[in-house]
């Protein structure tokens, strides 16, 4: 059963972006896998941000199970997006 997240901390004036991917199995001859990926950013903006969660996910994409699942990198990254703090005009 495949398991996905990706988050976004921040650390003082840094900002942490990663992911990470573990895929097990029970059925014969299949492998069980597992991948992280991240970033730390230096004093960011939010375009920044947006775009390391984009740049993270775009990577994790392209190394889970040969890309299969792209779709759901794609979910996950606008769902973090959606998720940073609203900024009050």
């Amino acid at each position: 059963m495949p398991r996905e997240t990706g988050a976004f901390g921040v650390l003082g004036r840094r900002t942490i972006v990663y992911a990470t991917y573990r895929y097990s199995s029970n059925y014969q001859n299949s492998r069980s896998y597992s991948a992280k990926r991240g970033v730390l950013l230096e004093k960011p903006d939010e375009d920044a941000i947006c775009s390391a969660i984009e740049d993270v996910c775009r990577d994790m994409s392209g190394v889970e199970c040969d890309g299969e699942d792209n779709a759901r990198w794609s979910t996950l990254s606008n769902e973090c997006i959606a998720d940073m703090p609203a900024e009050q005009l």
